[in-house]
């Protein structure tokens, strides 16, 4: 089975030098915009999304029975 990476490694051979060097700079700029992102996003607000996941708001405990479709 092939993988996306050689996929993307047997095309990317195929392809002339100066395209060769535009992918290269693609990927830097994709990795570039990645880590800012993630830069971007502060200590407090990266706690504070910890803290919305581990809310559970639902107060209804759910079994076994309610996996079945209620009908009116």
């Amino acid at each position: 089975m092939t993988t996306l990476a050689d996929r993307l490694l047997e095309r990317f051979q195929t392809l002339p030098a100066d395209a060769q060097a535009e992918v290269v700079d693609f990927v830097e700029f994709l990795l570039t915009r990645h880590q800012s992102m993630v830069a971007d996003w502060s200590e407090a607000d990266q706690n504070i999304l910890a803290q919305l996941a581990a809310i559970d708001d639902d107060p209804v405990a759910y079994d076994e029975r309610d996996l079945r479709e209620r009908w009116a």
